[in-house]
């Protein structure tokens, strides 16, 4: 496995870096701005930011698995195409 790949075998892409960016700033942010949150380093902070990074990345992983499961189903949540009343429901 390459030094620019991931578990996955994808490579990290920009898109990765500029999150983790992103998520650093907001994290020094708050620190700055907020008194009750203490950030000793900002390699702490960077830390953290790739912490959230990979559990978001978790999320989503499973959020795929979960909406490709209940698409593939054919019981009574595959059938049904609305999970709740509300606008653009199509009246269910």
């Amino acid at each position: 496995m390459s030094p620019n790949a991931d578990r996955r075998g994808r490579p990290i892409s920009p898109a990765d870096v500029v999150d983790l960016f992103v998520y650093v700033v907001v994290l020094n942010l708050a620190a700055q701005y907020i008194p009750s949150i203490i950030v000793e380093t900002f390699s702490v902070s960077l830390l953290t930011a790739l912490l959230l990074k990979v559990v978001l990345e978790i999320v989503l992983i499973a959020k795929q698995a979960v909406t490709s499961r209940l698409k593939a189903a054919t019981g009574p949540a595959g059938s049904s195409r609305c999970c709740w009343p509300g606008p653009g429901s199509g009246g269910c």
